[in-house]
């Protein structure tokens, strides 16, 4: 089973967490202290518990782990352990006064390496990808770098010190398995998929930590390699115990991004350092023949990197700069890269005197393909078009998606002879295509628009004017087939009389326009795209507090900079959408306190929109005093002792307290829509409607009455009633007097005898 994050950890692990620690700040102030019989006990006491507390956890990992990570945590528990047993043999030589040389302890050392090696390569199988070349030459630098530091180290060391044969192959094996431990550590780092987490790096510090160890040991045995070695041994069973189950996590682009050029860095510089380092003792030592060509051969190594840095960063450019310029659905170039090619196209055909010809295609039916079979029909129907346009055109036309349905073919050295016969056989080619669900399988069929220049056009806003002009004609008579851009046939002749009267009337609604819009009380503005102010009336100067001169030309957001300075920006751009937009917007002008202004936007021409604007902080602030003032009155109208009414002109009552409701003994509901006389006894109906004409008269009724609640009882009850608080509706403030009224008429009867 796997343990999630958040679950609590048993008391051991805590009790192990906080050993961990406690025997890491030990090891720490032996490495300060100086060497004696007290640091070595010291090490002595806590090193081997601590090694067989690491063991625990990684079989509790194990237990707690499934798939390849339950493996994987076995495997590394037996090589602790292996290390455990090399530790107690070694110590036991030493109490039995044995010395420090080669024994059966390396032995128990050496069989560390073979099943953490094993478990580095399953950890890595999950998560990483088919290596590179890159990468491969990247972890033969780092591992060929450390590798000859490491030879140096051993040919300095063991094979120059008299020794026999046996302590020089330890000393070799112990070199070679963690330069093998290394590259199993290595790998995962540079071909894996996912991000590091906390556990994964603490594992990566730990094999690290034992190779550094190894290396020590080789170079001067002292007790630095058994506390290097104990605390690297520790960091795995904290990874082990912190997370069971370590999963991948998928690093961000950003990230990615860091972390490729990051391991590049660190892979080039280990690599120049070693090299550099190699020839330094190979010259200090007189030139061995092994040192100088392991650093020629790192060094050539680092260049072929480079060489294979710059061609794949090449490769990208390339890739990025076609996903840039490609449509991702049918792979043809997009609407920007159409544009471009059309401008260059334009201008080679001026310059070599060709002609150039544009052909606009359009999918016939292409929403009725969609209908029928999904957007995944339609995507189908785009991409086999696309295919078709390809294999009909030359290598030297391009073809481009410029829309939705829509895509144009950029034809050079093409007159208009060649530009029909082009079109022909994209008719019938199309034929070939079937879209649509099995059921209902559909033969595609093209619609095409074509201009030539310089026959037809001279400039690029003429040429594809006429290729779109060309194509509606050829979907206007009927789809399936082309059409060339014929004047003729798109503008008829205006007499001359007619365009006058035009001409005047345009000049009249321009003049009757313009009138309105300066003399207008409220506030107008006219936009453009952008939007920058380009007309302002007198009344948007004032509300902005400068002059119209200063305002045009301003962009839009300056002129409204409230808490969001683009939310009218943003709305004016929705326009493209829906032509008209309402609203508010809260806005600060300078000096001024914010205000709250209300705005109708309208497009009226296509670059052109017009804005309406009216201050109304005024009328929200009242608002907003009102709905607080509504909102205490039914505070205290709800919280009221005495019975409270509020009818309409007829007797109706429309809303009444809980007071009132206990009062009545009916709910609050059943008491909406009933009239005051109902209230009543019938024999008092009468006189309660009479005195609800009087309310109208007078304005004020004030009294005493006696009226039966819905159980039955008799109460005796004091009103006051206002007429018309608000048009139509009435107050009643309602006091059950009925104790009090029985207490006077006690103090009545008692004393009358004695009158």
């Amino acid at each position: 089973m796997v343990v999630a994050h958040d679950q609590e950890q048993p008391l051991w692990l805590k009790v192990f967490g906080g050993f961990s620690a406690a025997c890491l700040a030990v090891f720490a102030l032996v490495l300060v202290l100086p060497a004696g019989r007290f640091t070595g006990t010291l090490l002595t006491l806590l090193d081997d518990p601590a090694i067989a507390f690491v063991v625990v956890a990684l079989l509790f990992a194990r237990s707690r782990s499934r798939g390849a990570m339950h493996t994987v945590w076995g495997l590394f528990a037996a090589g602790t352990a292996a290390w455990l047993v090399g530790e107690v043999v070694f110590e036991v030589r030493g109490v039995l006064g044995a010395g420090s040389e080669t024994s059966v302890a390396d032995l128990f050392y050496l069989l560390f390496y073979p099943p953490v090696m094993v478990g580095l390569v399953l950890f890595g199988r999950e998560d990483r990808r088919a290596h590179s070349p890159g990468e491969t030459l990247d972890a033969t630098i780092v591992m060929g770098g450390v590798g000859l530091l490491l030879w140096a180290l051993v040919r300095q060391t063991s094979l120059t010190a008299a020794g026999d044969l046996t302590t020089q192959a330890v000393d070799i094996a112990y070199v070679a398995l963690g330069l093998g431990l290394l590259w199993m550590l290595v790998l995962p780092v540079l071909r894996t998929k996912a991000r590091w987490t906390r556990s994964r790096t603490l594992m990566a510090c730990a094999f690290a930590g034992i190779v550094v160890a190894d290396a020590i040991w080789v170079a001067t045995p002292t007790d630095a390699y058994g506390l290097i070695a104990s605390s690297s041994l520790l960091l795995l069973g904290i990874a082990a115990a912190r997370d069971p189950d370590p999963r991948p996590v998928a690093p961000d682009p950003a990230a990615a991004r860091r972390h490729h050029l990051i391991t590049e860095f660190a892979v080039v510089s280990v690599g120049a350092l070693a090299g550099a380092l190699m020839t330094t003792l190979a010259v200090r030592d007189g030139s061995p023949v092994d040192l100088i060509l392991g650093a020629a051969a790192l060094l050539a190594l680092v260049l072929a990197r480079l060489v294979v840095s710059i061609s794949i960063n090449d490769r990208l450019l390339r890739a990025s700069d076609r996903r840039a310029s490609t449509d991702p659905l049918t792979g043809l170039l997009n609407h920007g890269s159409f544009h471009e090619h059309l401008t260059r196209e334009l201008a080679r055909a001026r310059r070599s005197a060709t002609s150039l010809a544009l052909l606009y295609v359009d999918v016939d039916h292409l929403k009725a393909i969609n209908d029928l079979g999904g957007h995944r029909a339609g995507d189908g129907a785009l991409t086999d078009v696309a295919g078709v346009l390809r294999e009909t055109c030359r290598e030297t036309d391009l073809v481009c998606r410029i829309g939705g349905d829509e895509m144009a073919i950029i034809a050079p050295a093409t007159d208009l002879q060649q530009a029909r016969e082009l079109a022909d056989r994209l008719t019938r080619a199309a034929h070939a295509i079937w879209a649509g669900p099995p059921h209902a399988r559909t033969q595609v069929s093209l619609s095409l628009g074509l201009s030539v220049l310089p026959a037809m056009a001279t400039t690029k806003a003429r040429l594809m004017a006429q290729a779109d002009a060309a194509l509606y004609a050829a979907k206007e008579r009927g789809r399936d087939g082309w059409m060339t851009f014929d004047p003729r046939s798109q503008f008829e002749e205006i007499p001359e009389e007619d365009l006058s009267r035009a001409r005047a009337e345009l000049a009249g609604r321009g003049s009757d326009f313009r009138a309105v819009f300066t003399h207008a009380l409220e506030p107008m503005i006219i936009t453009d795209h952008v939007p920058v102010i380009l007309e302002a009336n007198e009344a948007a100067a004032h509300l902005a507090g400068v002059s119209r001169e200063r305002l045009i030309g301003r962009p839009l957001a300056e002129f409204v900079a409230g808490r969001d300075g683009t939310a009218l920006p943003r709305i004016l751009a929705a326009i493209e959408v829906s032509s008209c937009q309402v609203g508010t917007i809260p806005v600060v002008f300078p000096g001024r306190p914010e205000a709250l202004l209300e705005f109708a936007a309208s497009r009226f021409s296509p670059d052109r929109t017009l804005v309406a604007l009216r201050d109304i902080t005024d009328r929200s602030r009242a608002q907003g005093e009102l709905a607080r003032s509504e909102a205490r009155f039914r505070g205290l109208f709800d919280g009221a002792h005495d019975a409270i009414f509020i009818t309409g002109d007829t007797g109706v009552v429309t809303d009444a307290n809980p007071a009132a409701a206990k009062l009545t003994g009916h709910t609050r509901q059943e008491l909406l829509g009933m009239s005051v006389a109902d209230l009543g006894r019938d024999e008092d109906r009468e006189r309660i409607n009479e005195a609800t004409k009087e309310l109208l008269r007078e304005n004020v009724l004030i009294g005493t009455d006696e009226f039966v609640d819905g159980t039955g009882q008799t109460h005796v009850v004091e009103y006051t009633t206002v007429a018309n608080i608000v048009p139509g509706e009435h107050l009643s403030i309602v006091r059950d007097i009925t104790g009090r009224a029985a207490a006077q008429r006690e103090l009545t009867v008692r004393r009358a005898p004695a009158a």
